[in-house]
């Protein structure tokens, strides 16, 4: 009875632990931060055809914005490795637009292919809106995302595996997103430049 009851606890304990928000990652751009927290449900996963695991995980990020604190979780949960560098969620503030852009992808759930798929969330912050929108679907790309402002235009630069090419994403004048092969790249050269980014 008394080792029932030290399993019981421990599973108890175990369970309560790995369902705690964890830190990610903080972006910071003058006095606007936006800091972003996961939890994951242990259970619920996917697997690449090495056996790499990706766990579902849910994300919440608090925002300051012009000395205002607020926090806002994502409705949706994602199938990441937390152990792969390159899976971090990132974002972007616009302090003019007044919005904050979140980028993920997740792997897909057919176990046979090195498939993801990845969106970009879009919170307005006047209007306290949140709207997702998928940028790409069953394709091994989404791999050391950066995003990058070039003529006024937000764009968000990505890994393509196959062929190897460097990807951008462009936000469009309506609001939507349309992916680009640039040029080839080793994914070498697209780690250094994601390691490199400030």
């Amino acid at each position: 009875m008394k080792k029932l009851l030290i399993t019981f606890l421990c599973l108890f304990i175990a369970f309560h632990a790995h369902c705690k928000w964890k830190q990610v990652s903080t972006l910071q751009r003058g006095t606007n931060s936006v800091t972003i927290l996961q939890k994951e449900a242990k259970s619920d996963i996917r697997i690449n055809p090495d056996k790499t695991k990706f766990i579902k995980t849910y994300y919440k990020l608090n925002i300051t914005f012009k000395e205002k604190k607020f926090t806002i979780k994502l409705p949706d949960g994602f199938y990441v490795n937390k152990h792969e560098l390159f899976m971090k969620p990132i974002t972007f503030i616009d302090p003019q637009k007044e919005k904050i852009y979140i980028f993920i992808s997740e792997k897909t759930e057919n176990p046979r292919y090195y498939g993801m798929e990845g969106y970009v969330y879009t919170y307005d912050i006047t209007f306290n809106d949140l709207e997702k929108e998928t940028i790409f679907v069953n394709a091994n790309m989404g791999w050391y995302p950066i995003f990058k402002v070039k003529n006024n235009v937000l764009t968000l630069q990505h890994y393509l595996y196959s062929g190897g090419y460097n990807m951008v994403s462009i936000i469009t004048p309506n609001g939507y997103w349309k992916s680009f092969k640039i040029d080839r790249r080793s994914a070498k050269e697209a780690e250094q430049e994601y390691l490199s980014q400030k």
